[in-house]
């Protein structure tokens, strides 16, 4: 909608919330299963249908324009007058020092390039040792489990023997008599 004089009364903005709060008092009346709330919704409803049809087919102007022709007087139809005249030597020394600054920062971001490059290369090979240390943790985790494995055979093999001397000597307590 295009705004209005401060101070003016705009209708559509009327009717909008006069439909929004009759839908409110009809819900409310809903909730509260009081009487005419169909009625209150079905004019509600109806209200805001409207509105929003007339505001969709409502056309709208732009408040202003832009005049660009003030700014370039080239684009007006009946400019006649000159361009301004351009110092050739001023316009080569703005484009050197631009063209100096831009190699410079050009060498500036190439260094930061094959710093990155380099931090890249050390990440890498720092990946490649973390991987190397992994391997060799696993493979002595599994000796480990190999020797701890034969230890328990062994410890079976020496408590079978001991009960067998046990045995062999008499004793049934399993406790060694001196």
């Amino acid at each position: 909608m295009p705004k209005n004089r401060k101070g003016s009364f705009d209708y559509l903005n009327f009717a909008y919330g006069l439909g929004a709060a009759i839908v409110i008092v009809g819900a409310m009346f809903k909730f509260l299963g009081w009487e005419y709330a169909n009625e209150m919704f079905l004019i509600g409803l109806t209200t805001e249908a409207v509105i929003f049809l007339i505001s969709g087919v409502e056309f709208k102007t732009p408040d202003n324009t832009l005049h660009w022709e003030r700014v370039f007087p080239q684009l007006d139809p009946k400019y006649r007058g000159e361009m301004a005249k351009m110092d050739l030597a001023e316009i080569q020394n703005v484009y050197f020092k631009n063209t100096e600054q831009l190699a410079g920062n050009i060498n500036a971001f190439s260094d930061s390039l094959e710093r990155l490059n380099e931090s890249i290369t050390r990440l890498g090979l720092d990946v490649q040792r973390i991987g190397t240390s992994i391997d060799k943790i696993e493979h002595a985790s599994v000796r480990y489990e190999q020797e701890l494995n034969t230890l328990s055979d062994k410890m079976n093999k020496l408590n079978a023997f001991y009960n067998s001397v046990q045995l062999v000597r008499g004793g049934n307590d399993g406790v060694v008599h001196m």
